[in-house]
């Protein structure tokens, strides 16, 4: 159907074109009074022609490649909270990787989810579970640094990616996270609590590695009680 209507504007626009070309040649003739004759009409309709294909691909090509950084964008997005999906921030960290291994600049992670956040959803229902997330979501952002990149990694869990915070910054960071949400008022006759593991990039590493042992803290944290804050060891 798209395509069916970029050939209906292709044709309207270099008709359009060729014809007045076409009027603009026969009224320059009839000003000098040359005869015209029916072959005259060739070379303007060409011109229309070739002029209008060349405006119209440049129109659909421009719209086309709007459309693509437009889905690229959603591709990226999870659209109940607002934040990078874990395919967006995934492409972050192989930039942050490839960055920290050529200026040794370390770089911290967090991971995180909602304690028994099952209950919740059994107890209220999803749509409240829903609006835990999405509220999780501003409370957590209130506490980064603007460069910190907030992402949904799946169902209730997220993680953080902190550009150039070293051991010091992300257990400040981590710490306050985890008191603001425990703090905050859900609305619910439960507490909402999260569960955080850490670490800091201090040498040559893989990526993958760093989110494992992320997420080995984060586990730890479920087993010593939950809404606490776990340092994985140094890689």
């Amino acid at each position: 159907m798209r395509y069916g209507k970029v050939t209906i504007n292709f044709l309207i626009i270099a008709g359009f074109i060729g014809f007045v070309d076409t009027a603009a040649f026969i009224q320059h003739t009839l000003v000098l009074k040359v005869t015209v004759f029916p072959r005259y009409f060739i070379v303007p309709s060409l011109l229309g022609l070739i002029f209008g294909s060349i405006i119209v691909l440049i129109i659909y090509y421009h719209a086309k490649a709007r459309d693509t950084v437009k889905f690229e964008s959603l591709a990226k997005k999870d659209y109940l909270t607002n934040t990078l999906n874990r395919y967006g921030v995934e492409l972050l960290f192989e930039q942050e990787e490839k960055r920290f291994h050529r200026t040794q600049k370390p770089f911290s992670i967090i991971m995180f989810d909602i304690d028994r956040f099952k209950m919740i959803n059994d107890r209220y229902g999803h749509k409240e579970g829903d609006r835990v997330l999405k509220e999780l979501t501003q409370c957590v952002k209130s506490e980064l640094r603007e460069m910190d990149i907030l992402s949904r990694w799946g169902g209730e869990e997220f993680i953080v990616l902190l550009p150039e915070a070293g051991t010091d910054d992300i257990e400040e960071i981590s710490e306050r996270i985890r008191r603001r949400v425990a703090e905050y008022d859900f609305k619910l006759d439960m507490a909402v609590t999260i569960s955080l593991g850490i670490i800091t990039a201090t040498k040559q590493c893989e990526i993958h590695c760093l989110i494992e042992k992320a997420d080995e803290a984060l586990y730890r944290a479920k087993e010593r009680g939950r809404n606490r804050v776990e340092k994985a060891s140094a890689v």
